[in-house]
């Protein structure tokens, strides 16, 4: 950030200082990145800056209240001016902080519960209250709680995400044993039966696990978690996203992973029959049909076979 001002170096004053900055009309992507990278520095950044937020809530609520009522005209411009000058933020942090608790404490806005499931023929779009919007593959459901934090539980498929950022509402996304936290980005999740793949498209995300601790993926990479452990790699961000078209799109993928997309698709499970089978790599594009015209098209272009065995289906090497 090329500012001629930095944050000062208390967490009090800092945490002011970023929310003057940010609410400010030149506040730019590069700010708010920025302003997340200090967030995640130390946990007192982040307690400070929930101080500030709780601290603003209640100031606002005061605030509504005088507004309902009659008051001195002294006090209602006061409270007008304290939110529109950046500069009172600075010097105010910590007292706001100090003295949240002397004003009337409202409650929490209700809780707010969303289902959606996608047919297994078709996606669906799903526009959320606050503008952000899910794009759910066929077959994905989401459980969706809006309150103090944006929660949504990705509990089976594939789904993409264009969230609208508000740093004072959290929008996280439970998928698998993965909770990514979104930092104004447009990403794409699929669950599977052995992990949980997200794509960045546009943006950052938090991935952690609770074993392993949060990690930033920024666009232009995925993040894989299998048992537990995130790994983070490269990825055509693109790709991610053509099921929406209704293709699948690969540049030597292993026919392992493949196969994970493809059981998104099917009622009967697709298994692999060994490692020799899984280590092969595709390369092309499959559009999104039938789980057994989709696996007759591998055929075409690897050596293997699929097979029917009882409740299943076995993909095997030819020898």
């Amino acid at each position: 950030m090329n500012d001629a001002t930095a944050p000062p170096t208390e967490a009090a004053e800092a945490a002011a200082w970023w929310r003057a900055k940010l609410d400010g009309d030149d506040a730019t992507e590069t700010h708010w990145l920025a302003y997340e990278q200090w967030l995640t520095a130390s946990p007192l950044n982040r307690a400070a800056a929930d101080a500030i937020d709780s601290a603003l809530l209640k100031l606002e609520a005061h605030h509504d209240a005088l507004r309902a009522a009659p008051a001195p005209e002294t006090v209602v411009p006061f409270t007008r001016r304290l939110l529109a000058r950046p500069a009172v933020w600075i010097t105010a942090a910590t007292a706001l902080a100090a003295s949240a608790l002397l004003f009337v404490v409202t409650a929490p806005p209700p809780e707010q519960h969303f289902a959606y499931a996608a047919p297994a023929t078709m996606g669906q779009f799903v526009d959320l209250p606050d503008g952000s919007v899910v794009h759910l593959n066929r077959g994905a459901a989401i459980f969706v709680t809006y309150g103090r934090e944006r929660h949504v539980d990705l509990t089976q498929g594939e789904a993409s995400f264009s969230v609208v950022h508000d740093p004072s509402r959290p929008f996280v996304v439970a998928a698998g044993d993965a909770s990514i936290r979104d930092v104004g980005t447009e990403f794409n999740v699929a669950v599977n039966a052995a992990s949980t793949v997200v794509t960045v498209r546009a943006g950052e995300i938090a991935v952690s696990t609770a074993r392993a601790a949060e990690e930033r993926v920024i666009a232009g990479l995925r993040a894989r978690i299998a048992n537990g452990e995130v790994n983070v790699s490269p990825a055509r961000a693109d790709d991610a996203f053509a099921w929406q078209s209704g293709r699948l799109v690969y540049h030597n993928a292993e026919l392992a992973t493949v196969i994970e997309d493809l059981n998104r698709y099917s009622d009967t499970p697709i298994i692999l029959d060994s490692e020799d089978a899984s280590a092969l790599q595709f390369s092309g594009v499959l559009v999104i049909d039938q789980p057994q015209t989709m696996l007759a098209r591998l055929e075409a272009f690897l050596p293997i076979r699929s097979e029917h065995d009882g409740d299943r289906i076995v993909v095997r090497r030819r020898s």
